[in-house]
């Protein structure tokens, strides 16, 4: 199975919301602190909030799954009338430093984290190893990935790689209802009603709970195309900061009406009258205090430091004349310091976390 879930970004903004210089100003911890609903106002977005009322205060999480952008890359090209030349450019990082022991540590913190919050909100969570013993969620991770982790394109538009993590013991699990790119995969399996929302409506209907999702989008870098058509220059611009991304990162909360009483098993479907979808809007943006450094990778076995900054610079070519084609292609490794990688990270999907079940608070209201 490989459902991906792709938004359309427009193609000369930074994937998290306008350029590196011009966009979006950190996320203000403090304004979320002084005023949680104020900010959630700004921050979220909520499709069907009124079914909340109206579901169990039994709830059950099967999905919880964060992607963490391990590889950002851009490329570039432009072709010059008047000097009768083009040009291409391409340009990557790649996030290292942080193993998957970690990541699956982190994640499992997180699940630990929501689950308490769930709580305090008055919902009754299912423990996660009863889920684990139902035969209704051996089904659906049998229509999942085959790894937990599992490195995947991202669900971000662009040339991104992450690696998406489920807590210990469960499973990565893309849904069909999240995934508006048409497939015949996804059509056959469901008119024979064999997608993973199948099992999953099973589950909530024999514990008679809400199913609970949670879909995070984590990013370390920003790359551009900042070519200007027809100059035949071409150029990637590079950026750097730690980011929960806007538009994939949400709280779904499913209730009986919402999944398992679809009339055509093709169009199983959480976003219904008794399903509501809690979604960030808005970028979420931290510190860059995690990265160490830069290496070149582009020549096997270079390891020359540079120097950082919050910019990690533009690469560029330009068009010669006589019909010739300039190419430039660098890889580089980002190298970052692991503690405070998953120390930032867990700090920020806390305020989206917070932001999202602010919302849910206020619509329950």
């Amino acid at each position: 199975m490989n459902s991906k879930r792709l938004f359309t970004v427009l193609s000369a903004a930074i994937v998290f919301g306008g350029c590196a210089k011009n966009g979006p100003p950190p996320f203000e911890a403090d304004e979320f602190k002084a005023d949680k609903e104020k900010v959630a106002k700004i921050y979220v977005k909520a499709e069907h909030p009124k079914a909340l009322k109206k579901q169990p205060k039994q709830a059950v999480i099967p999905l919880f799954q964060v992607e963490f952008i391990n590889e950002s890359s851009a490329s570039s090209s432009s072709y010059s009338l008047a000097k009768e030349g083009s040009t291409s450019t391409n340009l990557s990082y790649t996030l290292m430093g942080v193993d998957t022991a970690a990541f699956t540590a982190l994640v499992d913190s997180l699940y630990t984290d929501f689950a308490a919050d769930l709580k305090a909100q008055g919902y009754e969570v299912m423990p996660k190893e009863a889920m684990l013993a139902t035969p209704q969620y051996a089904e659906l991770k049998a229509k999942a990935e085959p790894t937990n982790p599992t490195q995947q394109p991202s669900r971000l538009e662009g040339k991104n790689q992450a690696m998406v993590v489920a807590p210990t013991g469960m499973a990565v699990v893309y849904l069909n209802s999240f995934n508006p790119k048409v497939s015949l995969k996804n059509m056959w399996s469901g008119m024979k009603g064999d997608l993973p929302e199948a099992p999953l409506a099973r589950l909530v209907d024999s514990a008679k709970c809400v199913a609970v999702g949670v879909q995070m989008v984590v990013g370390f870098a920003s790359l551009s195309d900042t070519h200007v058509k027809g100059s035949g220059n071409s150029s990637v611009n590079a950026d750097f900061r730690f980011s929960i991304a806007p538009l994939h990162s949400e709280v779904m909360f499913a209730g009986d009406e919402a999944i398992s009483k679809a009339s055509n098993p093709s169009r199983w479907n959480f976003n219904a009258k008794d399903g509501t979808i809690l979604r960030l809007q808005k970028p979420i943006f931290g510190s860059n205090g995690f990265a160490t450094g830069t290496r070149d990778i582009t020549s096997t076995g270079s390891k020359v430091a540079e120097g950082l900054g919050n910019a990690l610079g533009v690469m560029a070519a330009m068009a010669g004349g006589g019909g010739a084609h300039t190419s430039k292609t660098r890889k580089y490794a980002l190298d970052v310091d692991k503690d405070k990688y998953v120390g930032l990270a867990r700090e920020n999907l806390g305020y989206a976390r917070g932001l999202l079940l602010t919302s849910r608070d206020m619509a329950v209201k």
